[in-house]
Formats: structure tokens, C-alpha cells, sequence
């Protein structure tokens, strides 16, 4: 058989639309395969970021909190140590409930006021004596020992206790 320089110039010009197409096809592929990696490590590595600094902003939110609480333990600690009533105590303990824990919105997020109770003036058959900065009056089921943050506080050894996020009663 014997092929004519048209039928073989056709010819020619079919394997050259088939090797760009093809090598266009390849092109396309590896680019978005490539750029698709490229897009997927850079998605990665924000999510990574913006979770590093979440979490970095709740331990910095959480040690202003705990030196905030540690200050005012202590305060209450020489105050009683001074010999004041519990009703001086307790007016210390609602403003500064309401000057530091109410009125920066950061620290709503981790803690709702403070609350103590206290064994040095007097107990009750429910535990210490009881208190809410914020004015709460707890129902008369409520026994503080049996609340979580009681128990951190315990275990805390006089150190700041933290507990896992629950339900308050108030």
C-alpha cells in the first residue's frame, strides 16, 4: 500500500493534535494536582495556626483569671487572719465580684463570680457558711460541698482549682 504525502501529512497533523492534547491533558492534571496540595498544606497549616493561637489566647485568658483569684484569696486570708467579720468580708468579696469579674466580658467566658465558704464563721449542717459574690441565694437543697468547684478547690490545696466546664446551679 502506498500512502500519498496528503494521507501522510494528515496523518501527521492527527499525531501532533493528539500529542498536545495530550501533553495539554497531562499539563492540567499535575497543575491541579499540584495546586491542589499546594492549597491543601496552606489550609492545614492556618487551621493549625488559628488553633494554637485560640488555644494561646484561652491559657493567657485563664492565668490573668487565676492571678486575679489568687490575689483576692489572699486578701481574704489576711482579712480573716485580721480578725474582720464576715460581713466586711463578704462586701469586699461583691465588689470586686462586680469591679474585676463582671465587668471585663473576657472573663464571663470562664467564671461567673466568686463564691467561698467559709468554715472560720460558723457551719451550717450543709458544710461552711456560704457565699455568693454576685447575690445568688442558693436553694435550700443546695450544699456546696457536693459542687465541683468545691471539690477542685479541695483538691487544689490551696493553690487556684479549675474544673471542666458544668452546669451551675444558679
Amino acid at each position: 500500500m502506498c500512502l500519498t504525502k496528503d494521507s501522510r501529512y494528515s496523518r501527521s497533523v492527527y499525531i501532533q493534535i493528539a500529542a498536545v492534547v495530550t501533553a495539554f491533558t497531562l499539563l492540567v492534571v499535575l497543575s491541579s494536582s499540584l495546586m491542589g496540595n499546594i492549597a491543601k498544606n496552606n489550609m492545614k497549616d492556618n487551621i493549625e495556626a488559628a488553633f494554637h493561637d485560640t488555644t494561646q489566647n484561652i491559657n493567657t485568658d485563664l492565668l490573668e483569671l487565676e492571678t486575679l483569684l489568687l490575689y483576692i484569696s489572699e486578701t481574704v486570708r489576711l482579712m480573716i487572719l485580721k480578725g474582720f467579720d464576715f460581713d466586711t468580708i463578704t462586701n469586699y468579696i461583691t465588689e470586686i465580684t462586680e469591679y474585676s469579674m463582671l465587668a471585663d466580658e473576657r472573663l464571663k467566658v470562664y467564671a461567673t463570680g466568686i463564691y467561698a465558704v467559709f468554715d472560720v464563721f460558723g457551719t451550717t449542717p450543709k458544710g461552711g457558711r456560704f457565699f455568693d459574690g454576685t447575690g445568688w441565694q442558693p436553694p435550700d437543697d443546695f450544699i456546696p460541698s457536693q459542687r465541683p468547684w468545691y471539690t477542685a478547690a479541695l483538691e487544689a490545696d490551696g493553690k487556684i482549682g479549675i474544673t471542666e466546664p458544668y452546669v451551675s446551679v444558679a
